[in-house]
């Protein structure tokens, strides 16, 4: 079984690294050049160096040299694990027993795109993985294993990301001998079921302090590492807020967004449409910090507009 690999980010490198250990042989890895547009990227090169895999670095799978690089190692299967560039069916026709994917829900449910912070946002009590079939949809090919995940009340991007990327290992040790030697029997994903994630852009981290503190609380969590963060306005410059804790018992009367209780060791107490918020973990000005040692006086506002 001739076999090639297709990914970019730390979910590809997980995968590459478990087939490896599997005596899977792959043929070549095709990965991106880090462009720093994913900020989960993971350098598949080093891995391909150890174990003697040659590799591609390239700028678009679906450039005419790449297609012809494939039609020449004329692949049994391919893999194609977290690379986010759409690959043209006349790709997908190359190998003889298809390309597999994967997806970090349970198909039919959120196919798409950002379906972690998603997952988060939606207050998700299980989510999972999908092994499945590519074919020219969008994450709607046939379904050939899957494994749960139970998300915790304080789930962020962050934990839920680190329990893909088990789940993710744990599927390919479970079934990759199966897939590649074809014993296999996909189901085909019930089209009534399906759901659907868009894109995220990094304007939607923008936090509004009218909102409740629930709701900004869910946001933060969903929209941190290995995401761009959710963010508010300090003196004209973007802060992104990695950490928050919810506050049980509101005592102060403020306006939203108002700093009104710096708790040293811990964070600022922030006031919000409904409720307080401690902010905990920041990154201001290009640098991380804990809330609390940057903000010294209580009393000023965070703005939802650059010049606040």
């Amino acid at each position: 079984m001739k076999i090639v690999f297709i990914g970019t980010v730390e979910s590809s490198y997980v995968s590459l690294e478990e087939m490896i250990k599997n005596q899977i042989k792959i043929e070549a890895v095709f990965t991106v050049k880090n462009n720093n547009f994913n900020s989960d990227y993971k350098n598949l090169i080093p891995l391909c160096k150890k174990n003697g895999i040659r590799s591609y670095e390239i700028n678009n799978i679906n450039d005419r040299e790449n297609i012809e690089e494939l039609k020449k190692i004329n692949p049994d299967m391919i893999f194609v694990i977290g690379f986010s560039q759409l690959i043209k069916e006349e790709i997908l026709r190359i190998p003889k027993y298809g390309s597999i994917g994967f997806h970090p829900t349970l198909l039919p449910k959120n196919r798409g795109r950002a379906v972690i912070p998603w997952t988060i946002l939606q207050e998700e009590k299980v989510t999972g993985i999908t092994l499945f079939r590519i074919d020219d949809g969008t994450d709607t090919g046939d379904i050939i294993y899957q494994e749960k995940i139970i998300l915790d009340k304080k789930e962020t991007s962050t934990t839920l990301y680190e329990k893909v990327l088990v789940a993710l290992r744990s599927a390919i040790k479970e079934k990759i001998h199966d897939i590649v030697k074809m014993k296999i029997n996909p189901t085909k994903q019930n089209e009534e079921e399906a759901t659907y994630c868009a894109l995220r852009q990094k304007e939607d981290g923008l936090i509004n302090w009218n909102d409740t503190a629930n709701n900004i609380d869910r946001l933060i969590r969903a929209s941190t590492k290995p995401y761009p963060g959710a963010f508010t306005y300090h003196k004209g410059s973007e802060l992104i807020i990695w950490e928050s804790e919810l506050i049980e018992k509101d005592n102060w009367s403020a306006i939203p967004g108002q700093r009104v209780e710096i708790v040293k060791g811990k964070g600022v107490k922030v006031k919000t449409g409904s409720g307080l918020i401690l902010i905990k973990k920041i990154n201001y000005q290009g640098e991380d910090y804990d809330a609390w040692e940057i903000f010294k006086i209580s009393g000023k506002k965070f703005g939802s507009v650059k010049n606040i």
